[in-house]
């Protein structure tokens, strides 16, 4: 019975972790141009080694980002600095 749980558990936790999400970058007046060089600058100053589904404290929350070989969080923080407001679909 526990082993039946335990599966059930992992099941539903990997069905969520697979969910995709989108992530978008906002400031009004900038244009996609800027704001894809911005993407660009903070991609490769967040370039991580290839790891399994990196688990991190976000707001509060836990989050599993799905890999991209980029650090979801320091790449979001980077975005912020530069003051684009970061929105998830």
């Amino acid at each position: 019975m526990r082993v039946r749980r335990l599966g059930l558990v992992l099941i539903c936790l990997g069905a969520l972790a697979g969910c995709a999400r989108q992530w978008q970058y906002d400031k009004p007046g900038v244009p996609d141009a800027q704001r894809a060089a911005a993407e660009e600058e903070c991609r490769k100053a967040n370039t991580v080694p290839r790891v399994s589904r990196p688990i991190v404290i976000s707001r509060g929350r836990l989050e599993s980002y799905p890999f991209e070989g980029v650090d979801r969080h320091g790449y979001d923080l980077c975005m912020e600095g530069k003051g684009y407001a970061v929105t998830r679909d």
